[in-house]
């Protein structure tokens, strides 16, 4: 993700976009195939949790995901991304969209 005179360990997170250091703050870099990712402690903690709970969303009815939704609206979340809970809740109304459709 970095070369030459560059801080090795300064990264922008591929999910949020923020700026992080790896070394002093956490987060993983790694590969998807051949795309070099970062993801910074909060996007990858939230990536890890998704993985975990995958068998949950196929199993989701739409009154489960409405609810789901409802929860994420109420729940402040403070994250290094100021834009996050937003960015959070539309990706859940399009995830509603498509179950409705």
């Amino acid at each position: 993700m970095g070369t030459g005179g560059e801080n090795m360990s300064a990264k922008k997170c591929n999910v949020c976009e923020c700026d992080f250091n790896i070394e002093s703050e956490g987060g993983v870099e790694g590969n998807f195939g051949v795309l070099e990712v970062a993801f910074c402690p909060t996007c990858y903690v939230c990536m890890c949790d998704m993985v975990n709970d995958g068998r949950q969303w196929v199993e989701l009815t739409d009154e489960g995901m409405k609810a789901l939704v409802d929860q994420a609206r109420e729940v402040p979340v403070e994250v290094p991304c100021p834009d996050y809970n937003e960015r959070l809740l539309t990706l859940a109304n399009n995830k509603l969209r498509e179950l409705n459709a």
